[in-house]
């Protein structure tokens, strides 16, 4: 009898939490249904907001942002000369600097430019002209940009090149298609202007 009692009181106990608990859900069920527009709109923007996330997220990993491109082909040439410097193939006397640069010009061509100052030398030799820093260096460095396949990426830049001094600091230059800083050097009409007031830079290392 007293073992039977128990399973009866046992019984009795299920009974109440499981009533409890229908009053809980019901409750719940209330709840939502008084707030339900409230309440939807609240899980639709989540939705909305974290589908855009996801496809934002995709979006860039698939396609990296024509910015982008640019400023990692630039990284890729500063490294080159930093890498040239290093192994000696170029020397920079004190105060002086190497820079390279793609450009895209007024035509829409891709081309390649550079320049140097103070005591510089390539392979040994004093540098002569801007293809000694491409044709010797960028061309034989294995990054994957030479003077045939170089081009500006971002539609709204107009050249973008690095400059590498003595020290071993490199800075990034573009210029905007709406201010392309161009000088005049001999029958190159369109040098980039590394110095010019519209050039955005940005120091890399």
């Amino acid at each position: 009898m007293h073992f039977g009692g128990l399973v009866f009181r046992d019984k009795g106990q299920n009974l109440i939490q499981y009533a409890i608990l229908l009053a809980l859900i019901v409750s719940i069920g209330v709840f939502i249904y008084m707030n339900s527009s409230g309440f939807t709109q609240s899980v639709g923007t989540v939705y909305d907001k974290a589908q855009s996330l996801l496809e934002e997220a995709g979006g860039n990993s698939s396609e990296p942002p024509q910015q982008s491109i640019d400023d990692q082909n630039a990284q890729l040439l500063a490294q080159a000369l930093k890498n040239a410097v290093n192994t000696g193939r170029i020397t920079l006397g004190d105060g002086a600097w190497v820079e390279v640069a793609v450009v895209r010009h007024t035509d829409g061509t891709f081309g390649v430019d550079g320049g140097a100052s103070g005591n510089v030398k390539i392979d040994g030799r004093n540098y002569g002209n801007y293809q000694g820093l491409w044709g010797n260096i960028i061309n034989t460095s294995g990054i994957g940009i030479t003077s045939d396949n170089a081009s500006v990426a971002n539609d709204k830049t107009q050249w973008y090149g690095v400059r590498l001094d003595s020290n071993g600091h490199a800075v990034y230059y573009e210029a905007t298609t709406d201010n392309p800083s161009f000088i005049k050097i001999g029958n190159r009409p369109e040098v980039p202007n590394f110095d010019g007031s519209d050039v955005h830079t940005e120091t890399l290392f």
